[in-house]
């Protein structure tokens, strides 16, 4: 999403401007399809601080499809409607906040995974404690760039696999 180091300016909108995704294969347990999707911004400008933290240039998020042609992408091509779908935390409060701001059909159904709440919940802690945090409990290092959208969510999938995995045995 688009981003500032300390707050929202005036006439700014947090909204999408990556939407990353892979497919975990529950019965293998192996990760495909890593993908990344990006979105024009309409409301907001690409700050220097979110150029930073995401690796996102202006010119790759203006460059992007609109969120309209994003949600369609996901519903064709990703498969989004089909699967249940699964995200750290709630990841399903800027795709509700974009589709009402940009007035587009929701592409998801509403099976809903927070893979941050089930890794709590596995882990025996209270809150989420972090992708990073988590992938380390699990023993598992980081791979990519974090706060990229596809990189976070491969990542995500690992330890939603783990989590499967441990369950099984």
């Amino acid at each position: 999403m688009t981003c500032w180091e300390f707050f929202i300016p005036e006439n700014q909108v947090p909204e999408i401007i990556q939407i990353g995704y892979c497919w975990l294969d529950t019965n293998t347990l192996e990760i495909e399809n890593k993908k990344a999707i990006y979105v024009k911004p309409v409301f907001s400008e690409v700050s220097d601080f979110c150029v930073n933290l995401t690796g996102i240039t202006r010119k790759r998020a203006y460059g992007g499809m609109t969120y309209e042609a994003a949600c369609k992408n996901l519903i064709r091509k990703a498969g989004s409607r089909r699967f249940a779908w699964a995200g750290w935390g709630n990841e399903r409060q800027p795709f509700y906040a974009d589709c009402e701001r940009k007035q587009v059909e929701y592409p998801f159904n509403d099976q809903f995974l927070d893979i941050s709440a089930l890794a709590s919940l596995f882990l025996g802690l209270p809150v989420n404690n972090g992708l990073d945090k988590t992938l380390a409990d699990f023993g598992i290092s980081f791979e990519g760039r974090r706060h990229d959208g596809a990189d976070d969510a491969f990542n995500q999938a690992r330890v939603l696999a783990e989590i499967i995995r441990k369950v099984r045995q």
